[in-house]
């Protein structure tokens, strides 16, 4: 094995290991912040008017196609929270 295949497991299995040591709880926070952060990236004024000035070089992409990039991601965001066993979740997951 070459140093190119190794380097390329080790990150694999680093990041395979990082998702199935999480708790349900942690991985629905975690599905929380990427989506906070999809929103702000994809709505630069919004994040610049709550003060976050990292897209402040951008406008929104109104763009047909971006648009219904968008709309998959929103119809793909149901299926991921049903994905979690509301048994394995707290009450204040369960809530949110």
């Amino acid at each position: 094995m070459n140093q190119f295949h190794f380097t390329c497991l080790l990150a694999i299995s680093l990041l395979a290991s990082r998702s199935y040591g999480q708790t349900p709880g942690e991985r629905l926070h975690k599905l929380f912040d990427e989506e906070w952060e999809y929103t702000l990236r994809e709505a630069p004024t919004f994040a610049s008017y709550l003060g976050d000035r990292r897209y402040n070089d951008r406008w929104p992409d109104l763009n047909l196609s971006t648009t219904l990039l968008r709309h998959a991601h929103r119809l793909e965001l149901p299926q991921k929270l049903g994905a979690f066993d509301d048994s394995h979740l707290s009450p204040e997951d369960r809530l949110n």
